[in-house]
């Protein structure tokens, strides 16, 4: 969830290799016209596996005339789990619908499943106040502006009432999805937080461009944090159920690639494909080609099929993190299948929706280019996905996922026709999961 936050985006370094800078240069050199895909126009249908559109409601009416076929609309906080339901209920050939709290908000959350909280589902002003020392990290005694920081929050939500009301959302919704969840060791808590609980009406209109409650625009940042412990106890228990339910999951990672990777990899710790020593591969090579061409997708039909303590499916949202940590969950060995989805506001260095056609698309820095190139270079063609990680449907989600498409399709040197293809199986491949049915 990144689209939602302002950029100011800065010049590409003169020098910078990018395979994604649609420069006017480049439009007007035949050669490079030959490799990108700037100067074409973009085919379909097109997917979106990561947004946010409920955060502005007045916009969705915009998705029966967007260019994306489909996309992943993602839930965040208490005030728009329902809108989300609401929209996938509305437009469900266009809105695949996904519910989960994401980490921005996970100190709003208390987690009632510790023995040692209280079993009366209420949360009294002594449980609120040691709720958020503990989640915040606060040290004793409680600095003035500590106290006040806290008598601004509201009353944490119970963990189970959550967990209860998403399992109801799942039964209700066989095809949705669990995110957005996550570990994320950057963000900030914003100063006095706005309380109100409720999202807008479905029924009336809002009569300017106002965002649903809860959002973290236009607030100033205080120095408090969330502690990363907190934060996996609540993506394990977002991870427990989708598992029980064998959904996808959409993950938020931010500067904490090597924790996240530490919190998948222990749920399916005792799980992973024994892999073949080099006898046993030459003894199946001898015997016929099966397992040389269809390994990996014999082995997640089968982790599909049965219940296991970790989702089928993950994808990392807007995949920051370097190409080794991408390869350690693309190994043979890894039982849960993992995508990698990439946005223009994370990975391209900001979005670009006021620049011409074939301006160049900002970028911070030569590094921030390498990067993305690195990894997507790296990755299984059937690992890769895109998305707009955008706050309102419209003109600018298109825009700027068409732009992280034709950058995919620059860095693995596809045509457009054939990353639209390949981006659409992989799609179809991440959102496809036979939920089982609880009594």
């Amino acid at each position: 969830m990144c689209g939602s936050i302002p950029h100011s985006p800065s010049a590409p370094a003169v020098n910078s290799p990018s395979p994604f800078a649609d420069s006017a240069a480049a439009a007007a050199d035949d050669d490079d016209n030959s490799t990108r895909t700037s100067h074409l126009p973009m085919p379909g249908p097109l997917f979106d596996a990561h947004c946010h559109p409920t955060d502005h409601m007045h916009a969705t009416a915009l998705i029966p005339h967007m260019h994306a076929a489909q996309l992943i609309a993602m839930a965040t906080r208490a005030q728009d789990q329902i809108l989300v339901a609401r929209l996938a209920a509305a437009q469900p050939q266009r809105v695949v619908p996904a519910f989960g709290w994401h980490p921005w908000f996970s100190h709003l959350l208390l987690d009632d499943l510790l023995a040692s909280e209280s079993e009366s589902g209420s949360v009294s002003a002594a449980d609120k106040d040691a709720h958020y020392i503990r989640v915040l990290d606060l040290k004793s005694p409680l600095t003035p502006a500590d106290r006040a920081f806290i008598a601004d929050l509201p009353a944490p939500t119970p963990l189970s009432s959550f967990l209860a009301q998403t399992e109801a959302l799942l039964r209700q919704h066989p095809h949705a999805l669990v995110g957005e969840v996550g570990l994320d060791r950057a963000f900030r808590l914003p100063v006095h937080p706005s309380p109100s609980p409720l999202p807008p009406s479905s029924s009336t209109p809002p009569a300017h461009d106002a965002p649903t409650p809860g959002t973290r625009l236009a607030r100033r940042l205080s120095p408090y944090r969330v502690s990363p412990t907190h934060q996996i106890r609540l993506l394990t228990a977002h991870l427990r159920l989708a598992a029980a339910y064998r959904r996808p999951v959409s993950i938020h990672g931010v500067q904490a690639h090597g924790l996240l990777y530490e919190t998948l990899s222990s749920m399916w710790r005792g799980w992973e494909h024994e892999l073949p020593n080099r006898r046993q591969r030459r003894q199946r090579q001898r015997q016929d080609d099966l397992f040389d061409s269809d390994s990996e997708t014999l082995a997640t039909a089968d982790t599909d099929a049965k219940e296991t303590p970790f989702p089928p499916k993950i994808c990392l949202h807007s995949f920051s993190g370097p190409k080794d940590f991408a390869l350690r969950y693309t190994h043979a060995s890894v039982p849960c299948k993992v995508f990698f989805s990439f946005s223009s506001a994370v990975n391209l260095g900001g979005t670009a929706f006021n620049a011409p056609p074939l301006g160049t698309p900002p970028l911070p820095n030569a590094a921030a280019a390498q990067k993305f190139t690195a990894v997507v270079a790296a990755l299984p063609a059937d690992r890769i996905l895109a998305e707009s990680d955008l706050d309102a449907a419209g003109p600018r989600m298109d825009f700027e996922l068409q732009r992280v498409y034709r950058a995919i399709c620059d860095v693995r040197g596809w045509t457009l026709d054939q990353g639209v293809q390949q981006i659409k199986q992989n799609y179809q491949d991440f959102i496809r999961v036979e939920a089982l049915t609880k009594a």
